[in-house]
């Protein structure tokens, strides 16, 4: 069951999507409201997939969503060519490119459980990606269905709330 709060932003992708670099900017931009994780269970559910591994779950139902980063293949060539890599890393890293695919059919079927989406990097920076990415998970966030009335758990909560302000 998905969660109906939204705490944490987990950032995934293949290498060279931008996910260090916007996840960086989104500690600047989202002001400690959100927290960012890069990687998380969508990358554990991708791999075990790929790699014949068994899969379990440690995240469902918590209230995270996962904002998978893609770009275009080029793109991502670009980028992964103007890091500072020995020939071996860089030729590991390009073999990843193929990942994406896999990574876009999987976080369609982890939207099921999951909060998801897809945000697209090619032609933006990391700044405006942030800033971008921020402002969707918090109209996504405002929008999910809340409970109608509260329940005893939230009348504590709400009471330890005010007893500590």
């Amino acid at each position: 069951m998905k969660s109906k709060n939204i705490t944490t932003i987990i950032i995934e992708g293949v290498d060279g999507v931008g996910k260090d670099s916007v996840a960086h900017e989104m500690w600047q931009v989202h002001d400690k409201h959100f927290r960012v994780y890069v990687r998380g269970e969508l990358s554990d559910f991708v791999y075990a997939k790929k790699y014949n591994r068994p899969f379990i779950s440690t995240q469902r139902g918590l209230p995270f969503i996962y904002v998978l980063l893609v770009a275009r293949k080029e793109k991502i060539v670009e980028r992964l060519n103007k890091r500072e890599k020995d020939k071996e890393t860089l030729l590991r890293e390009l073999a990843k490119l193929e990942d994406q695919e896999l990574f876009i059919e999987y976080a369609h079927k982890f939207a099921l459980d999951y909060h998801v989406m897809i945000y697209d990097t090619t032609f933006c920076d990391a700044k405006t990606a942030a800033k971008e990415i921020y402002a969707a998970v918090q109209r996504y966030s405002d929008n999910l269905k809340k409970d109608v009335s509260i329940n005893e758990y939230n009348e504590m909560y709400k009471r330890g709330c005010d007893k500590l302000g």
